[in-house]
């Protein structure tokens, strides 16, 4: 019986050990006004997001008083 896994291809991906991960860089004064406002104007986080350059994670922080 063969193995199903044989017929699959092999994957170079690598995870990225090299160097320690970055903190998060802090979110400025300047962009939590921004998402607020985006967000006051209907914006969902996703495109907050997208429109400012962040993750939709860090969105719902400032969103959310966490940061």
């Amino acid at each position: 019986m063969t193995d199903h896994l044989d017929d699959e291809p092999l994957l170079s991906f690598v995870p990225p050990m090299d160097k320690p991960r970055k903190h998060a860089s802090p979110v400025t004064e300047e962009t939590k006004m921004a998402i607020l406002l985006l967000r006051l104007r209907g914006h969902i986080q996703s495109d907050i997001a997208a429109i400012l350059g962040l993750n939709q994670g860090r969105v719902s922080e400032v969103l959310s008083g966490k940061r």
